[in-house]
């Protein structure tokens, strides 16, 4: 069989592979809060893996400085504006409701709260998607927490860009 010479046991008529660039595999690396750190982003999904660690997945809107592996033993690493990135799920940053959104967030400081340590964030969009999230809002019930409540009427675009599918509670509105 011929070959690519450029690439060792490829079959003849195989595209150059010189030119490619690899693609992040596994976890995104994730965004950290520190006071005055700051990210913007557009929210893709929210990633259930690992059920005891929820994150959101976000598309960089700008560079910035995250980390990749355990938290006590963090690798840092720079997030190029297009790559994914992820943060995890803050009580008060109720990125959900931004699904397919951009946002600017900043953490402002770490508070004392009824369950532990929390975190107070600055969360910023534009008033464009402020409309958007508000229209959300008012077709299906939010009982305050950025979740809906069991039996709401969620379009069809809610669930299937998160999971493929909606969970059991949740029925999807007619069109």
């Amino acid at each position: 069989m011929a070959t690519d010479k450029s690439i060792k046991n490829t079959p003849a008529g195989m595209p150059d592979f010189s030119g490619f660039v690899e693609t992040a595999t596994g976890f995104p690396p994730y965004w950290n809060p520190e006071p005055g750190k700051k990210f913007f982003g557009q929210v893709v999904g929210i990633d259930f893996r690992d059920p005891d660690f929820i994150r959101y997945t976000l598309i960089a809107g700008m560079d910035m400085d995250c980390a990749t592996g355990p938290a006590d033993d963090a690798t840092p690493v720079k997030v190029l504006k297009g790559e994914r990135f992820n943060v995890s799920v803050y009580a008060s940053l109720p990125l959900d409701r931004f699904l397919g959104e951009y946002v600017l967030v900043e953490s402002i400081k770490k508070v004392k709260g009824g369950k532990g340590d929390m975190w107070r964030f600055k969360l910023l969009s534009s008033p464009e998607t402020k409309a958007i999230v508000a229209k959300r809002e008012s077709i299906f019930e939010w009982n305050g927490t950025g979740k809906p409540v069991v039996g709401a009427r969620l379009p069809s675009y809610v669930g299937d860009s998160i999971t493929g599918s909606l969970p059991e509670h949740v029925t999807r509105a007619e069109a």
